[in-house]
């Protein structure tokens, strides 16, 4: 018990702060930020971008009205950037869709939702992060926009009355109907708060994501639910209506004094638990791409990856992206 209250203690802190696969090289990179609010360089695609603690920085982002790449590893833009609308829980909000060149109607794509942290915004995250650099003609990549006066993600509001949980499945929706989405292919990523609303996304609605890839925040909580119960011990939340849980590709820097080590840790172990892998953190086995490891025993479909980088604070892996979708397409 003491640990689930500890744990809760950082996500509330977090949101209050301002036989594997390959992805490639490995990018530990000990200059990703100290989680200590500096911006570092943004440059090309797969660079190391400090957020500090509430998910701002100092990149050239491109707007999300362009139609031009994020100028990142391509040479040319694979992709279609535009602003869309949508009503979500009666408020008017959007989100930046970046659509391949080559978008055919008659394909069913992938979808990956990119959640922004406390502070920033759906330009920033995706000059940040680049990831239609790497899903190019492949898939559509969303970045959704936090509401207007709001730093971040509602975490802990129940459900039925969530705005911002509301909005991301009138996103699904919207993809399914215009533009050719599998919604049995929606995958989820995020950073700092942005992180923990996906952990909530996959725990309130089992099923919604086909897997996410936390950087920077921690397991679900239910500090407000009262429908909310446990799993077979007390630390292991178990969200109203959740029947399972969800592939998960953890990454958490161990220099990171915004959001603890501790809740990135307790995130894989938390998804391993649930998944029916081995959840012991001493099993997990050295995994590319460097430095992750996995945890044992997982279900077909359901791997767990936990991958900690050395001297990195609160900010996005420099191969963060590239790697998610690894293993995501890996599914």
């Amino acid at each position: 018990m003491r640990t689930k209250i500890v744990l809760f203690l950082l996500a509330v802190a977090a949101c209050k702060s301002s036989g594997g696969f390959s992805s490639g090289d490995d990018a530990t990179d000990p200059n990703a930020g100290n989680g200590n609010g500096a911006s570092s360089s943004s440059g090309a695609g797969g660079t190391a971008s400090s957020s500090g603690g509430d998910g701002t920085s100092s990149s050239g982002a491109s707007s999300g009205s362009t139609t031009s790449g994020s100028g990142g590893t391509t040479a040319a833009p694979k992709v279609d950037v535009s602003t869309e609308a949508v009503m979500a829980a009666g408020l008017a909000r959007s989100y930046v869709l970046a659509k391949p060149k080559s978008f055919d109607p008659a394909k069913k794509y992938r979808v990956v939702l990119v959640f922004h942290g406390d502070g920033g915004n759906a330009a920033v995250i995706r000059g940040d992060t680049h990831w239609d650099d790497y899903t190019g003609e492949d898939a559509l990549v969303v970045y959704p926009e936090s509401r207007p006066n709001e730093t971040g993600w509602d975490l802990y509001t129940p459900g039925d009355t969530n705005v911002d949980e509301a909005f991301a499945f009138a996103i699904v929706d919207d993809l399914v109907a215009r533009f050719s989405a599998d919604r049995s292919r929606v995958f989820g990523w995020g950073f700092s708060s942005g992180a923990f609303i996906i952990n909530q996304l996959a725990c309130r609605k089992t099923g919604f994501f086909r897997a996410i890839a936390p950087n920077s925040g921690g397991a679900p909580a239910e500090p407000q639910d009262p429908n909310a119960s446990t799993w077979d011990q007390p630390y292991y939340v178990k969200c109203a209506g959740q029947t399972g849980g969800v592939a998960a590709f953890v990454v958490h820097g161990n220099a990171d004094d915004t959001v603890d080590v501790e809740s990135g840790n307790f995130d894989a172990q938390y998804w391993s638990h649930v998944n029916g892998c081995n959840d012991d953190r001493d099993a997990r086995l050295p995994t590319p791409p460097v430095p992750c490891a996995k945890a044992p025993s997982c279900p077909v479909g359901m791997d767990v990856y936990y991958c900690e980088i050395p001297n990195m604070g609160h900010a996005i892996w420099s191969d963060g992206a590239k790697a998610s979708w690894a293993f995501f397409q890996s599914l």
